[in-house]
């Protein structure tokens, strides 16, 4: 069984990781840097199969647009993400679309900086 997960707004760092399957390992799914309100439209395709900790895409001076591939041992997985805001003149956003669904998560608010704001979201559904 295949799975996607969509990154469509990051302000300012994501990760997202995998937590579970077998043998109960976590396994970083992304790792997205954004800023200045840049375009961010990051895809990562799950599969089964050994593992490769994917690449960071880093879109703090530039807009993102990537699509990759990461497998994971077959298993049913929480997914944690944590976003990190790192101040300044936008809102700390986070937006995650995976399996149809989407999440929204973060402060929304004014960071003024230099302050640093993370942000959790944590689900626990996604089997691949």
């Amino acid at each position: 069984m295949s799975n996607l997960i969509n990154i469509s707004r990051c302000d300012n760092e994501l990760y997202i990781i995998a937590i579970g399957g077998a043998p109960g390992f976590s396994y970083q799914l992304c790792h997205v840097l954004s800023g200045g309100n840049n375009l961010v439209d990051v895809t990562a395709n799950l599969s089964n199969g050994e593992y490769a900790q994917p690449i960071t895409y880093n879109g703090a001076t530039k807009p993102l647009q990537e699509t990759y591939n990461v497998s994971l041992p077959k298993g049913t997985y929480s997914i944690l993400a944590v976003g990190i805001d790192w101040g300044g003149g936008t809102q700390a956003n986070f937006s995650i679309t995976s399996n149809g669904a989407t999440e929204e998560f973060g402060t929304g608010q004014y960071n003024p900086g230099p302050t640093v704001t993370p942000s959790v979201f944590w689900t626990n559904k996604g089997e691949v």
